[in-house]
């Protein structure tokens, strides 16, 4: 008997478990993951690991390359915040490869650089940086998520052939700089410069 009245609580109890469990209303599914726009998700990695976009971002005699990162809650405000870190790192490489290269020019000739020579070159290559910008290429576009927020990733290149015609003819056309580069000398010298940043964002 005492057997059975151990058995009759056993099965009591588990009954009024599975009671209690149905008792909390309609269960409400997981939110299901948030599909990428246009870029391609990554699975975070905890600990140290590769910065996705790294690789692309590695510059070469031949491409000058660009990466940058951006978190938002917002994927669209993530997305545009890598990009213009991206672009910014892209002009920042530019400008230093040309100041080097006209500074190394003006010592060569003896000549000084004066400041209004200066803004005016800064200038001019400013014009041609903003339009060989635009014509940059994506390489890399990836995103994750860091709890509430995305983490998005993006490098861009430009041609870096195009780019050292492109400056030469400004600088070697513009009437008051009256810079006297031969081209093939220019883009050897661009090249040496481009190859510091071989292996770097």
């Amino acid at each position: 008997m005492k057997r059975v009245n151990i058995l009759i609580a056993v099965v009591m109890a588990a009954s009024l478990g599975l009671a209690l469990s149905g008792c909390g209303g309609k269960q409400t599914p997981p939110a299901a993951p948030i599909a990428p726009t246009s870029a391609v998700i990554v699975e975070p990695v905890s600990g140290l690991r590769t910065m996705p976009c790294s690789p692309e971002g590695f510059s070469t005699a031949e491409l000058i390359r660009a990466a940058g990162t951006g978190r938002s809650m917002s994927q669209q405000v993530a997305r545009d915040w890598a990009r213009q870190a991206a672009l910014a790192d892209l002009g920042l490489k530019i400008d230093s490869t040309v100041s080097v290269l006209v500074m190394d020019y003006y010592k060569s000739t003896n000549q000084d650089l004066t400041e209004d020579l200066k803004q005016r070159f800064e200038g001019g290559s400013d014009t041609v940086a903003k339009t060989e910008m635009a014509r940059r290429r994506t390489i890399c576009d990836l995103y994750e998520r860091e709890g509430t927020n995305y983490v998005q990733y993006i490098a861009v290149e430009i041609d870096a052939d195009q780019m050292a015609k492109a400056l030469h003819n400004r600088l070697t056309e513009d009437q008051i700089l009256r810079i006297d580069f031969e081209f093939e000398k220019f883009r050897e010298r661009f090249s040496e410069e481009l190859r510091k940043y071989e292996g770097n964002r």
